[in-house]
């Protein structure tokens, strides 16, 4: 049995009001239970229903490696950015994905002035869904280097993820309905479906 969400997440939005004011901090969005890896990991036959060694080679083919990879983005944002948000660090007993992803959305759209896209962002469901809010939000989009991510750019990895998902055994509807959405925030002049 696990925490219950809304307390445990009132909780968790509260300790952020004591440390961070209002649209003022910097959001990492990086994989950590799914993207490419994942992708990889069911390609090659793994399926979580069927493989008795599906958790173990998730655990060290996909969690492990992205938990690594995040420990260095974070590291390079806290070089321009010191209190920047590291989503990889928070662990609540008992949550599961749409549970971390409410929280995180909640946090974006109250604490962040500045989503950071890590490299691979296209392929992990939390990090799609956190770059369709911030551009919704008007929140700033920028990628690892600290360049701004304009709205064509971040569609077009979406788009490229799902043409490239064709090769995969993952469901990618998060993908379309990104890609929509974004579509829709676009001005005529970006016209997205190119």
């Amino acid at each position: 049995m696990g925490l219950p969400y809304q307390p445990t997440a009132d909780a968790i939005i509260s300790a952020f009001e004591c440390l961070v004011a209002n649209g003022s901090s910097v959001y990492l969005a990086v994989p950590i239970t799914s993207g490419k890896r994942l992708w990889e990991l069911h390609r090659n036959g793994r399926d979580e229903r069927t493989d008795s060694r599906f958790e173990r080679l998730y655990r060290s083919q996909v969690l492990a490696r992205n938990l690594e990879d995040a420990a260095r983005a974070i590291s390079i944002v806290r070089s321009r950015y010191p209190f920047a948000l590291d989503p990889s660090r928070l662990q609540v007993t008992g949550w599961g994905q749409p549970e971390y992803r409410r929280l995180w959305k909640r946090i974006i759209q109250s604490k962040v002035k500045k989503v950071i896209l890590a490299p691979g962002w296209q392929y992990s469901r939390g990090c799609v869904e956190e770059c369709v809010l911030a551009y919704q939000s008007k929140i700033d989009v920028c990628d690892l280097r600290d360049d701004k991510v304009h709205l064509e750019q971040a569609s077009k990895l979406i788009r490229c993820a799902l043409e490239e998902s064709r090769g995969y055994k993952v469901r990618v509807d998060f993908l379309r309905v990104a890609f929509r959405k974004l579509s829709n925030l676009a001005t005529p002049q970006e016209n997205l479906s190119r």
